[in-house]
């Protein structure tokens, strides 16, 4: 009994040992891109407002990592952009495991609307012009 115990509780922490938390834990959608200690892109996911997404090293792209790598994959570095592709905040040093909420990391905290379009001018507007007239 203690082992199947034991084993339930293992597997999760197993699953996730190599993935970090993203919470985008701000009011607008974000993009967080999550590299390696050498700037390698490991993966890439676009999260709502509010929303918590695990990222994990098996959606990661292929890693052409030989045995014995002369490079470490962690700590992991995650980057916080707008949908306009300005940064909005950089997490350094991320641990496998971490939760990593983009209104902690250091960095702008801001991303610009997107421009609504222009009001339509009178003069663009047929049931304005025969109002005027």
């Amino acid at each position: 009994m203690n082992r199947l115990i034991y084993f339930i509780f293992l597997i999760p922490l197993y699953i996730l040992a190599d993935g970090v938390s993203l919470y985008n834990d701000t009011p607008f959608e974000l993009t967080a891109t999550v590299e390696a200690a050498d700037g390698t892109l490991l993966g890439q996911i676009t999260i709502q407002p509010g929303v918590q997404q695990n990222w994990t090293e098996n959606q990661a792209f292929a890693l052409n990592v030989p045995q014995k790598p002369t490079a470490s994959v962690t700590p992991y570095r995650v980057i916080w952009k707008c949908n306009e592709g300005d940064v909005f905040a950089l997490c350094s040093w991320v641990s496998p495991g971490s939760d990593v909420r983009a209104s902690l990391c250091p960095g702008q905290h801001f991303c610009k609307q997107k421009d609504k379009k222009t009001q339509s001018s009178p003069s663009n507007c047929p049931p304005c012009e025969k109002a005027s007239k």
